[in-house]
């Protein structure tokens, strides 16, 4: 059970069966501790370079199948539970919850292929322990949804708002067992501390405003006329405002999303000799990749804009020779690497 993450608060976490049996707990599965499947998840880079550097795995075997399951293979099938809960303190600020998971062994064993996990989340009354939910069920739902047909692997996000705990049921409902393989609590900006200070894009921060500072000549000199601009940076800062207010994340505004990254691949492309121009296009296409979720294209545009991205510093990062990674030494990894080099687009330049 690995935790990393790069918030200055150490968020805590605790999973348990939703209907106990004496004797039982929660379990820890390990399918694979080294793999180059795709659908697991990627080890963390600094625990990653402990296992290679004591000869546990080599580079290409970057992954672990690994989940966090209810011991529901213990008990016959025809009883809904035990389930699993996970509860989890949620600091202060608005944050994208994320739960992963993928069916391993689905297309091998005819029991495991039928799983399907109704998703539940409730508030954690801030007077019970975080090992107490015994107030689940008098609490309502305040938001839902389902792991199905996850052979490929499948995330299941939720918007969240804190300071705040929060309970997540996974329900086994008749399946083999019930589990995930990760939880994940992003911030909704996409140019978070520590990995983003100064010179992140205006809007990302403040702003939201990306209006393109076009000649008057715009139509005549970069084949762009001025109304498709304005009705690009209308939407882009409609879009923009609602994220910023934790609204609109996801479904729905997918579509709008697309519509606008279209448009100003449009715009960019017309703009051939206006720097200013291009860059904000720019800023706004990697807003919109993020959105998407195409983060390698996200990532390219911020390579484009001068900025290092995220994934690249996790990537340089490397095992501080500790026996444990503790939880709260993860800000200060990231923090003292940006503060130890200067990164320029796509290079980083020791100082």
């Amino acid at each position: 059970d690995f935790v990393w993450g790069t918030n200055e608060a150490v968020i805590t976490y605790w999973p348990e069966l939703a209907y106990p049996t004496p004797g039982d707990c929660a379990r820890y599965w390990i399918q694979s501790l080294q793999t180059a499947n795709q659908r697991a998840l990627e080890l963390p880079k600094p625990y990653m370079d402990s296992r290679e550097r004591l000869y546990h795995t080599s580079p290409t075997l970057d992954r672990r199948d690994a989940s966090t399951d209810d011991h529901g293979e213990a008990y016959p099938t025809w009883r809904q539970g035990p389930s699993l809960y996970v509860t989890l303190n949620v600091p202060r600020g608005r944050f994208v919850l994320s739960m992963y998971d993928w069916n391993d062994n689905a297309h091998a064993d005819t029991s495991e292929a039928c799983r399907d996990f109704p998703v539940a989340i409730r508030a954690h009354p801030l007077a019970d322990a975080i090992e107490n939910d015994l107030s689940f069920h008098s609490l309502p739902t305040l938001a839902g949804g389902r792991v199905c047909n996850f052979w490929g692997g499948v995330w299941v996000r939720f918007l969240i708002v804190g300071p705040a705990d929060f309970t997540i049921r996974i329900a086994r409902n008749h399946s083999l067992n019930a589990h995930f393989a990760a939880l994940a609590l992003d911030s909704i900006h996409q140019y978070a501390a520590p990995y983003f200070s100064a010179g992140a894009p205006a809007f990302a921060k403040v702003a939201y405003n990306p209006s393109l500072a076009l000649p008057k000549s715009s139509k005549s000199r970069h084949g762009v006329s001025r109304s498709s601009v304005r009705g690009a940076d209308q939407l882009f800062y409609r879009l923009a405002l609602a994220r910023r207010r934790g609204l609109g994340c996801f479904g729905r505004s997918s579509l709008a999303f697309v519509q606008l990254a279209r448009a100003y691949l449009r715009i960019q492309r017309g703009l051939m000799g206006c720097a200013h121009a291009r860059r904000q296009c720019r800023e706004a296409l990697s807003f919109c990749y993020s959105n998407l979720c195409l983060f390698r294209r996200a990532e390219r545009m911020e390579d484009l804009l001068g900025l290092t991205p995220a994934r690249k510093i996790e990537n340089a990062l490397k095992w501080s020779g500790n026996r444990v990674e503790a939880s709260n030494e993860d800000w200060t990894k990231v923090s003292e690497y940006r503060s130890q080099t200067v990164v320029v687009g796509t290079r980083s330049l020791s100082e």
